[in-house]
């Protein structure tokens, strides 16, 4: 991602904070922090005077992001009146907070010290509905911008079949999708020998939905 600004394509600065280091009381969402930070990331992507202040078109934004920050930004792309938002590049994030813990280990559902169990403040099963509201794939519909999904099929901290669903539901949906399953890849591209292809297809694919 910090090569993003040197490709010639804008990119709006974001910290990601990864689970081990988030703060259980501070992650969940209905904590003051959260609300404001979810916010602070809305205004972000609907504040026409800023981005023209920077250059940028309001009119035609693409969501990248990896891990947690793309269960963010297909959560906010699928949002309703978001049709500033052209297109959503999705790395290896979750979409299904409900079946996340059992697809991670089968004999044993989210923790209780989980990261989809942190974001929640509780077990996904134990608040079924808030955990739906959290997954992006129970907000897919026809109208969804494009999305670019990518996973690696051996990645041992976000299932793989978190993004196969994401993409039948928005294939369904009638959305346009494209699936690129990385054969091997663990989290964070581990095992990849040449990230770049990965790179270069993602910012194909933020030009093409942008028509730049």
């Amino acid at each position: 991602m910090p090569r993003l600004p040197h490709s010639g394509r804008g990119r709006h600065p974001k910290r990601d904070r990864t689970c081990p280091r988030a703060r259980p009381e501070k992650d969940r969402p209905d904590h003051p922090r959260v609300r404001r930070r979810r916010r602070r990331h809305t205004r972000a992507v609907g504040a026409p005077r800023e981005h023209a202040r920077r250059g940028f078109d309001a009119g035609r934004i693409v969501l990248w992001g990896s891990s947690a920050g793309a269960h963010l930004s297909a959560l906010l792309a699928l949002k309703p009146g978001m049709s500033n938002i052209v297109g959503v590049i999705d790395w290896f994030g979750p979409a299904d907070l409900l079946a996340l813990g059992s697809q991670s280990d089968p004999h044993n559902e989210a923790a209780e010290d989980s990261c989809d169990a942190r974001l929640l403040g509780a077990r996904p099963a134990a608040v079924p509905e808030m955990a739906r509201a959290a997954s992006p794939i129970n907000h897919v519909h026809g109208a969804s911008p494009p999305f670019l999904i990518a996973h690696g099929t051996a990645d041992r901290h976000v299932p793989f079949q978190q993004s196969a669903d994401l993409a039948h539901a928005l294939e369904k949906a009638g959305a346009t999708v494209r699936f690129d399953s990385v054969e091997g890849a663990d989290y964070m591209w581990a095992n990849v020998a040449d990230p770049e292809p990965l790179f270069r297809t993602a910012l194909r694919f933020a030009a093409e939905v942008t028509g730049l």
